[in-house]
């Protein structure tokens, strides 16, 4: 078979996609058979080469189930680690080691290496939880590595695997008890939060374990804090300090501390962030309502000294922290009996009327922020009066944050959704805003929710986000209120080019991989949807899929699982795999049915292969151009269910490795293959794992000539938050590797400002009507937060001064005047960098800064009255007559009525009225209506849970299914 699809020129964890967990592998010997035919399609298709057959080894891994990880180390990612499972269901994992990237005659089996450290007794030799779990590397040097074991040996090892210590499990803890975070600037140091083996949670007793030498020895912070400041009795949070800063940041600041000058962030490699309960009677209350959710007797603490002298107590009731893009946000029980004080100095008061107390019990959390790495806190705005119970976030790029919020709905059926709503942290593009981190506007509503978000950036390219939403018309849908459907039936698929101001649907190809129209249905067209982070665990009876894929390394290029319709389907039959080389903007279905893909040489190099879900496959398939053009596939000499494909973090170079399970003749009939599961009573199917090098299977030299190279931009208009960003790429007639020491060329301009670099500030939404038109800056206020003038009274109380300062009820940092909201009720998105923004928001800064003062009386601001009025009727009459002309001659009956709709806006607003009536209006903005409003309806990760989840999703505290409804 040979298949070369032409493609047209346009065009994530960078990270890569997470191990299916279903993957495990013992080897036998492989064959690939490698025809080399020409493509026979476009022009831009590689020039034909000779056919050619090679044969391809992969190493004999013995008795070994599946692939659960791979880990690739050392200082040039030359090592490799292959965590798999034993054949039986025995707990333990065997540990592979490969010095040659996984090469053939590479791998050996260092599992023994472990045994030997471990100390020959015959529990140790017996035990049924022996072996490892996951494989943890220092990030300051990638030979530290921390081997985690099932039970209650693990082991460390300081140069890359060479050689192994088995160290004693702290606190004499079991099984998985315990979390691990290693120093971003020490190599040697890490902490480990481990709960006393009697205790079922962190109010019973977690005790947090310090190490200076990689884990030959331990100190118990918890003994330690108690005989310093008689403080801390059992935490149930952590963090260092230093991972408040990026990479670099923190590096100068470890600098500057060991020359003993002190650094600008006030940070010591031994600050630590931290919840922790304070006393033996907070923990013993607090073991009782651990279980209810939200705890008041866990606090937020931190230390300088690991605890050594008197550490801080820097706020009541702080549950639960997340650090992220030098952003420390905490959640703190709604119901706790302090809260920060009117003035916003950011330390927290004791209240002392009972009507402040803010609204919900246990299961209700507020939202704080901290830019000062938490010497003070604000409290984070959100533009909804409803309750949260958790939260989720993403770091959005660029100083900005994503917020997932899962709200306690009024509403029965929504309150069971697996939903949340994503809101984009404020404060427009400067870095110094007020507001950056505290104030947040609504992105996008009623994302899907269940543990996983399904919400991810396009890596490689600034501001581009695809999220899977559920449609609001399912609320309605009498098969999802009488439980005959899962709310998984109705989710559709939106991308956003804006950082989340504005979505849209995924437009489908028009032609399928066979070059056969679409055939559509749906008035207005059939949009494409991809699967994303849930279908990994979606426990639904589906298949697990894999999440749409986008890598740093390869800017543009995105890869998914879907389907074209209504609603993003589940079925086997209608899932089929697609790709853009555009950063999404548009897309071509390159492959039917389900595959799994990997990036390499800097996005030059696509591998896919039918993914295991879909059925098992003898065949791989290459692109050597970022997937213009699909060389003939690989054949295997035998078929295999392929579980993933992968490769070194920075995505550089051509090596992959691809691994899966044999297919054995089933033991009940011998017609059929088992390519999974189990083959006899206790035993699983053998895994199969083996590494291969596209640039050794198809020679071709890297590219040097400056001729070999081409710019483009992922931009349809150009620019994208304020920016004209073009990448540098190998051009696909060049017939060359970028090389693993490529560096990619990227030129940036900015922008003149447009609608497209605006969003709704805080307290205000999308006004109803346009929601579906465009944006073009029409906001209206939100029901209940509505803006309310602050009085010369109060601005003089809080240090302002000047005309236009508003406030919105509710809001500590808006009411005091700190950040000021414009009149317009819109702000620059956050991260924008557009110029001339004043000629849409010329009050503020976009970013809460008023550019109001005193009424200006110079000459230039001074004309003839007269003057002045008969301009403004040349105007109104100009206006006069279009409208009339388009009333009776241009508009249909249904275009009046919706024009009466807006008359409110176009009188507020004649100009940009006139502009939509002679037609001129952007592309459609298809933000849904809010319906999570009052009366209405619309890496890194970090999640904020009850105490008592467990682990759990938010919503999966709740029915996962829809319940009938009370009436």
């Amino acid at each position: 078979m040979m298949m070369c699809t032409h493609h047209h020129q346009h065009q994530q964890h960078g990270s890569r996609r997470r191990p299916s967990s279903s993957s495990y592998a013992s080897l036998v010997p492989l064959a690939l058979l490698v025809g080399l035919v020409p493509c026979a399609l476009a022009s831009t298709c590689p020039r034909a080469q000779e056919e050619n057959v090679a044969m391809i080894y992969p190493d004999i891994l013995e008795e070994t189930g599946k692939v659960v990880d791979l880990v690739w180390s050392g200082e040039e990612a030359n090592i490799v680690f292959a965590l798999t499972e034993s054949t039986t269901n025995q707990l333990g994992g065997r540990l592979w080691r490969s010095k040659s990237r996984g090469e053939h005659r590479t791998w050996a089996e260092v599992t023994r290496f472990l045994l030997g450290s471990t100390p020959q007794t015959p529990e140790a030799l017996t035990s049924p939880d022996y072996g490892v779990r996951e494989i943890i590397a220092s990030p300051v040097s990638k030979k530290n590595m921390f081997f985690r074991g099932l039970g209650k040996y693990h082991w460390v090892s300081l140069d890359g695997g060479e050689t192994f210590e088995q160290i004693p499990a702290p606190g004499l803890t079991a099984k998985d008890n315990f979390n691990i975070k290693m120093h971003p600037t020490e190599k040697d140091w890490f902490l480990m939060l481990v709960r006393r083996p009697y205790c079922r949670n962190a109010a019973c007793g977690q005790d947090l374990f310090f190490t200076n030498d990689f884990g030959k020895s331990f100190s118990n912070l918890t003994e330690v804090s108690y005989q310093h400041s008689k403080g801390i009795v059992s935490f149930v949070d952590f963090d260092w300090g230093y991972n408040v800063l990026d990479a670099k940041s923190a590096e100068e600041e470890a600098k500057e501390d060991a020359k003993g000058t002190g650094g600008r962030y006030s940070l010591e490699p031994k600050t630590i962030l931290a919840t922790a309960y304070e006393s033996r009677d907070a923990a013993k209350h607090g073991n009782v309502a651990f279980f209810q959710g939200w705890d008041t007797n866990v606090h937020f603490v931190r230390t300088d000294s690991l605890f050594e002298t008197k550490y801080m107590h820097v706020v009541s009731c702080g549950n639960q922290f997340e650090v992220m893009n030098g952003v420390i946000f905490l959640a703190v029980a709604a119901d706790c009996p302090v809260s920060i004080d009117a003035k916003g100095s950011g330390k927290f008061e004791e209240k002392t009327d009972t009507k402040d107390k803010p609204v919900g019990g246990r299961s209700s959390i507020m939202l704080y922020t901290s830019t000062d790495q938490g010497k003070t806190f604000e409290q984070a705005c959100l533009p909804i009066n409803v309750e949260d119970r958790g939260y989720s976030m993403r770091d959005a790029g660029k100083g900005a944050v994503m917020v997932t919020v899962d709200h306690d709905e009024e509403d029965a059926i929504e309150r069971q959704a697996p939903i949340g709503n994503v809101y984009l942290s404020g404060g427009g593009g400067h870095s110094d805003s007020p507001g950056k981190f505290a104030l947040f506007s609504l992105a996008l509503p009623r994302v899907h929710y269940r543990g996983l978000v399904d919400l991810s950036s396009v890596e490689g390219v600034d501001g581009v986000f695809i999220a899977n939403q559920l449609d609001d018309a399912a609320y309605d849908d009498p098969a999802l209120r009488d439980r005959k459907l899962p709310f998984e039936d109705f989710l559709r698929s939106r991308i956003s080019f804006n950082r989340g101001a504005r979505w849209d649907p995924l437009r489908a190809p028009e032609h399928d991989v066979n070059g056969q129209p679409v055939v559509c249905h749906m008035e207005g067209g059939c949009p494409l949807h991809v699967h994303s982070y849930t279908s990994w665990n979606l426990a639904l009876g589906a298949a697990a899929l894999p999440a749409e894929y986008a890598s740093k390394s390869a800017p543009g290029l995105i890869m998914g699982l879907g389907n074209i319709g209504r609603y993003l389907s589940r079925q086997r039959q209608d899932i089929n795999t697609y790709l853009s080389r555009d950063a999404g903007h548009t897309w071509e279905e390159v492959r039917k049915g389900a595959h799994i893909f990997e990036y390499g040489d800097h996005g030059g190099v696509i591998v896919m292969a039918r993914h295991a879900e879909q059925g098992p496959t003898d065949e791989i398939i290459f692109s050597l151009d970022g997937g213009r053009c699909w060389e003939p596939p690989i054949k295997l000499n035998e078929t295999i269910n392929i579980d993933n494909i992968r490769t070194e973090e920075r995505g550089a170079t051509t090596s992959f490795i691809v691994h899966g399970s044999q297919c054995k003749p089933d033991p009940f009939n011998n017609q059929k293959m088992n390519c999974g599961g189990e083959i006899s009573e206790g035993r699983k199917t053998k895994g199969v794992i083996y590494q291969f090098d596209v640039m050794k299977l198809f020679p071709k030299p890297l590219c040097r000539r400056p001729t070999d190279f081409e710019f483009w931009s992922p931009a349809t208009a150009h620019c994208i938050l304020g920016k004209n960003v073009t990448f540098e790429r190998a051009k696909p007639e060049a017939g060359c590797y970028h090389g693993e020491s490529y560096e990619r060329k990227v030129e940036t301009k900015v922008c003149s400002c447009e609608w497209s670099d605006l969003m709704c500030d805080y307290g205000y939404a999308p006004k109803r009507g346009f929601s579906t038109a465009g944006f073009m800056g029409i906001c209206e206020k939100i029901p209940g937060l509505e803006a309310v003038d602050v009085s010369p009274t109060e601005r003089s109380k809080y240090g302002h001064a000047g005309d236009g300062i508003r406030g919105t009820g509710g809001c500590p940092i808006v009411d005091r005047g700190t950040y000021v909201l414009s009149s317009s009720g819109t702000r620059r998105i956050t991260g924008d960098h557009c110029e001339d923004l004043s000629k849409y928001i010329n009050d503020t800064d976009g970013a809460g800064t008023s550019l109001m003062g005193p009424p200006q009386t110079d000459n230039r601001r001074r004309g003839s009255a007269v003057g002045r009025a008969m301009i403004t009727l040349l105007v109104i009459g100009l206006i006069g007559a279009a409208l009339f002309v388009s009333w009776t001659r241009i508009l249909t009956a249904q275009q009046r009525a919706s024009f009466l709709d807006s008359a409110e806006d176009m009188m507020r607003n004649p100009l940009e009225g006139a502009k939509r009536l002679f037609g001129v209006s952007p592309s459609p903005f298809t933000q849904a209506r809010f319906r999570s409003l009052p009366g209405d309806e619309e890496a890194d990760l970090g999640t904020f849970q009850p105490l008592a989840s467990d682990g759990l999703g938010l919503d999966d505290l709740d029915a996962p299914q829809p319940s009938p409804v009370v009436t």
